[in-house]
């Protein structure tokens, strides 16, 4: 009876520890979608540099606050690319976080990671998330690669992405040309935390350009992607500076 007590025991105590205590939101142009230890973030390959900026939310499945911390491992780097953990807009040199908090049933929405790329070799981190005493409570990969081969297609009109003046003060004029297989297309412009500030459709198979009013915007970093077809095809910074 005792050894049955005491395996019993051991099987809750490893069922608690295995009991996943986030849920991992992947927050996507079009839609989000949930992933469990792995992530796949493609890079278009007719760009040859850029910056992506990657929302992760975690949604805490618990019935109790949470105090947690993440730590990045990069296992593989391209030469010349960099990877950095963000939280509220504040983006770490470091590769701990410090100790956060999401309450119970609510979903922690201030972390990012912004990969800068002048490279499209394959890149790939471990993040552990830890809890205050920096026991592994999860863990999932993230990999940068270049666009699956299989979605690439003759293209007649380059993928390009500009804006000046930048600094903008109160316009900026956004230059662009996006392939004619992509379709729905649109321009969006987020603020550090992963919010839309602006957004607008444009038209694919063409070269065009947009006079963007960032006057309403408080000045600061912003971040505008071309979007299509539910994929983001590039990401570059935006400064607004009154």
């Amino acid at each position: 009876m005792k050894k049955l007590l005491l395996f019993l025991g051991l099987f809750v105590s490893v069922m608690t520890i295995n009991a996943q205590v986030f849920e991992l939101i992947y927050v996507g142009e079009e839609e989000d979608r949930t992933f469990t230890d792995a992530l796949t973030i493609y890079l278009d390959p007719e760009e040859e540099a850029g910056i992506s900026m990657d929302f992760i939310h975690l949604r805490n499945l618990t019935d109790q606050a949470v105090d947690f911390k993440i730590q990045k491992n990069v296992q593989q780097i391209a030469e010349g690319n960099e990877m950095l953990m963000c939280f509220g807009g504040t983006c770490l040199t470091v590769d701990m976080s410090s100790l956060q908090t999401v309450e119970a049933n609510a979903t922690f929405s201030n972390f990012d990671i912004m990969y800068s790329y002048a490279n499209l070799s394959t890149s790939v981190a471990l993040f552990n998330i830890l809890d205050a005493e920096e026991n592994v409570l999860q863990s999932f990969t993230v990999t940068y690669t270049k666009e699956n081969p299989i979605r690439e297609v003759e293209k007649t009109i380059p993928l390009t992405l500009n804006a000046a003046p930048i600094p903008a003060d109160a316009n900026t004029v956004i230059s662009y040309s996006i392939p004619a297989k992509y379709s729905n297309a649109k321009i969006v412009v987020r603020n550090t935390l992963g919010s839309v500030v602006k957004s607008f459709s444009v038209a694919t198979g063409k070269y065009g350009k947009h006079s963007l009013n960032v006057s309403d915007l408080n000045a600061g970093v912003y971040f505008y992607s071309v979007i299509a077809d539910g994929q983001t095809l590039s990401t570059k910074k935006l400064v607004v500076k009154h």
